[in-house]
């Protein structure tokens, strides 16, 4: 049986690790970068009353999907390299679309076990919907607004003392002067956005009660396993609101966390309350010692945590796609046949 990488050219340490550790396990594993379809990678899948039948054309290799017993949808990234081409931009959207409606339709179908479903990921992004079930599950969550209604803004600003932070909740970076392209970043808000405030009605943005740190963790929960780390934040005053603007320098002072045994447990019936094997779980720990829940990362990176920590992340999650490690959500919500995509797993 295959296993089926998903990746991305921009996720090469992380899929090869994977990748290596399958193969290390004696497992056929063949890595789909998605950025080469529909240029430098071909599919044929075929559907008709007699049954249904796909192969993937990867580096001179036919993958019969038929033989595919897990996917890891690691980076979707469909069609990124028709900017290439010389064609109007309505066109070479039509592509990405259409193409991703093609491989991922396609792949998504596979009657097989999916790290995770791609419909669960879908939902598992939902940041709001996290923040409800972690409550519900008696997890500690910031106050928290999303609006782009300027005077609810400015009330919600009096009521956390002033004391507030602003994120969106979709990744996205924007054009500086100078042409580079910066992510756009949890920020403190200051004096000088509230000056700004009504700009809020063009875009909706995110508040959240700014919450004191002791630490920083990071729980990438792999099936059953969980792997916590923990980072001083304080070591690099530029992460104050956001680790990753102090990412060259923490990236080396994580260490393993042992999480309380209720907290962990919580974190697992948030997973299963999502339909999730996998996320990348960020929590602040208080001077006072409680654990507030930020975000689960529904494929999160996890290569800074196993560089300087050690723990067996990449072998778990390919011990989860051979069946070595127990999986949580195991089987597709509906059975179906490749190729019935009236009846797609949800």
């Amino acid at each position: 049986m295959t296993i089926l990488i998903v990746a991305s050219d921009e996720d090469s340490w992380t899929a090869n690790a994977v990748h290596e550790s399958l193969l290390a396990d004696g497992a056929d594993a063949v890595r789909l970068v998605t950025e080469h379809f529909p240029l430098s990678l071909r599919m044929v899948a075929h559907c008709g009353n007699t049954g249904e039948n796909a192969q993937l054309f990867i580096d001179g290799r036919m993958v019969d999907l038929a033989s595919v017993s897990a996917v890891w949808h690691r980076r979707w990234r469909t069609a990124a390299t028709v900017t290439s081409l010389a064609i109007p931009d309505d066109v070479r959207q039509g592509i990405q679309r259409e193409s991703a409606a093609s491989l991922e339709g396609v792949i998504g179908a596979l009657p097989c076990f999916h790290l995770d479903q791609p419909a669960a990921i879908a939902r598992a992004r939902n940041r709001p919907l996290q923040l409800v079930l972690a409550r519900q599950l008696g997890i500690d969550i910031p106050r928290t607004l999303t609006t782009n209604s300027p005077q609810d803004a400015l009330s919600f600003f009096d009521d956390c003392n002033g004391d507030v932070i602003v994120k969106m909740l979709s990744s996205f970076s924007v054009r500086d002067e100078s042409g580079h392209d910066k992510v756009v970043m949890t920020n403190r808000v200051t004096s000088e956005h509230l000056r700004k405030i009504d700009t809020l009605s063009t875009c909706p943005m995110t508040f959240q009660e700014r919450i004191q740190k002791s630490m920083e963790l990071r729980i990438t929960v792999v099936g059953y396993e969980i792997f916590a780390a923990s980072v001083d934040s304080g070591l690099e005053p530029m992460a104050e609101t956001d680790f990753r603007r102090g990412f060259a320098t923490l990236s080396q002072h994580w260490k393993p966390y042992r999480l309380p045994p209720e907290f962990a447990g919580k974190l697992l019936a948030l997973m299963d309350a999502l339909q999730m094997n996998y996320g990348a779980i960020d929590v602040i720990v208080t001077p006072d010692g409680r654990y507030v829940f930020l975000e689960d990362n529904p494929v999160g990176q996890f290569g800074w945590v196993e560089h300087a920590t050690g723990m067996p992340i990449a072998r778990t999650i390919a011990g989860l796609l051979t069946g070595r490690v127990p999986r949580r959500v195991d089987l597709p919500t509906v059975s179906c046949n490749l190729g019935d995509f009236a009846r797609s797993t949800v």
